[in-house]
């Protein structure tokens, strides 16, 4: 049986957030306010995870992506990884980077080999004014590290009308002579981070930045893929635009979330919301409600316009 909606779209691929709590506070996500972490009573278990990933598995999932909050920060974190990494499933995980390299060891013993690591800058103080902290060299680090160990490494960067088109070239240099991928992700409006419009930096403008310094063309893009990627002339790696504001791409969605204390989310900027945890510790079976909740998805956006004043969770509640 798989999970299919109302608009056809096969949904293969589950993003879990196992935490909510932070060590950044990134000024696209939560604009560098405090929000409350949701207490560890509400969390999912390590076994009501895996529980929930085996009936998703058994619907037709094929890929499960970690995310948080940031998920190297919760103290069991280990576990949850070696309980998925038992299962018949393609492992990722999303990170800021800055633990990274006390659990890549055993990244490598479950074959979990693709990693996203959150970099916005490679201005050392830039960095500090858009997360809050002052890692820019543990992140630096962490993202060689697993370069040099083999994994699929991607930065995520959420460039917006204040960064300069130098910051932009300067990711770009970051492919030049390594296999990874930059991508440039449109800045999203969620609850708390103060979302404009006007401080996005498009596809279209990014583009245009690159245009200008190199020759490049556009690499086939997949359906159900968010980014779409370019090979500059010459360079090992790639780079990659998610143009989720100026040029949605849900017509190829194959993506479902969970968020830490274990609600089902249809879509990124979707309202519903369907309680699998609360199932779970009541002894309930998942598949009917699973089934529902896909069906019940709407062909764009969440069935909202992108604005300021969205119905859903900030950033940080719901993983990305």
């Amino acid at each position: 049986m798989n999970l299919v909606d109302n608009f056809g779209r096969k949904h293969t691929y589950l993003r879990i957030s196992i935490t909510d709590a932070c060590n950044f506070r990134c000024t696209y996500c939560t604009s560098g306010k405090t929000f409350p972490v949701t207490p560890r009573s509400q969390w999912m278990l390590p076994h009501e995870i895996q529980q929930i990933a085996e009936s998703f598995i058994e619907m037709g999932i094929q890929k499960i992506r970690i995310t948080g909050g940031e998920p190297l920060v919760r103290k069991d974190a280990a576990e949850i990884f070696q309980r998925l990494g038992d299962l018949p499933v393609e492992l990722a995980l999303t990170t800021n980077g800055v633990f990274l390299p006390k659990f890549i060891d055993q990244f490598e013993k479950i074959g979990l080999n693709k990693i996203n690591v959150s970099l916005d800058s490679l201005d050392p103080l830039e960095f500090y004014r858009i997360v809050g902290v002052d890692d820019f060299q543990k992140v630096k680090n962490a993202i060689q590290l697993a370069v040099q160990r083999g994994f699929e490494v991607k930065i995520n960067a959420v460039p917006t009308q204040s960064t300069s088109a130098k910051e932009i070239l300067d990711f770009v240099q970051l492919t030049q002579n390594q296999n990874v991928e930059v991508r440039m992700i449109e800045m999203m409006p969620f609850s708390g981070n103060d979302w404009d419009r006007n401080q996005v930096l498009t596809k279209e403008e990014i583009l245009n930045i690159l245009s200008n310094e190199y020759s490049f063309s556009s690499i086939p893009k997949l359906k159900e893929e968010t980014a779409q990627l370019y090979q500059i002339d010459g360079f090992k790696g790639k780079i990659g635009i998610i143009s989720t504001v100026s040029d949605p791409f849900c017509e190829g969605c194959n993506r479902l979330r969970i968020t830490a204390d274990g609600k089902l989310k249809n879509c990124l900027f979707g309202k519903r919301e369907d309680d699998l945890l609360g199932r779970i510790r009541r002894g309930e079976p998942l598949h009917e409600i699973m089934i529902d909740n896909v069906r019940a998805k709407h062909a764009q956006t969440g069935g909202q316009v992108l604005s300021s004043n969205m119905e859903n969770r900030s950033m940080i509640a719901i993983g990305g």
